[in-house]
């Protein structure tokens, strides 16, 4: 993320190209403001090592569901958030114990994900060269 006021990194993605605002995801919870950050692939590999790493080894078939979900929302939200744009009081969901908090963030996450993938399969052409429907 750019410190301060300096120039707003430009994100490529197919002939898009984006502002990293354009990816800021707007999470308001109970009078808070939140802020999360769309994963670029490295940052997504980052969130599947983080949570490979937390596991310690062993399958996710070793995990119950509800484990496995939590984890994967915690992980997702604490690498996601942008400590800069949210409460001075809020250090992520590994402090935080808020589930309900950590759940409307990553609910927030996904919804943001699926709109975002929505525009970009639309603005996609397709093999006639029309840009897609959604």
């Amino acid at each position: 993320m750019a410190s301060g006021k300096e120039e707003d990194q430009k994100i490529r993605i197919g002939k898009q190209i984006l502002s990293e605002d354009e990816l800021e995801i707007q999470a308001p919870y109970k009078g808070d403001l939140f802020v999360l950050k769309y994963p670029n692939p490295i940052l997504h590999s980052q969130i599947e090592m983080e949570t490979a790493r937390r596991l310690g080894g062993y399958p996710r078939s070793s995990y119950s569901a509800d484990y496995l979900l939590q984890l994967e929302m915690n992980v997702t939200v604490d690498l996601l958030y942008v400590s800069e744009k949210c409460p001075n009081w809020y250090e992520g969901p590994f402090e935080d114990f808020d589930e309900e908090r950590t759940l409307a963030l990553y609910n927030n996450f996904l919804k943001f994900r699926d709109n975002f993938r929505r525009r970009l399969r639309a603005s996609r052409p397709d093999e006639s060269g029309k840009r897609g429907s959604s």
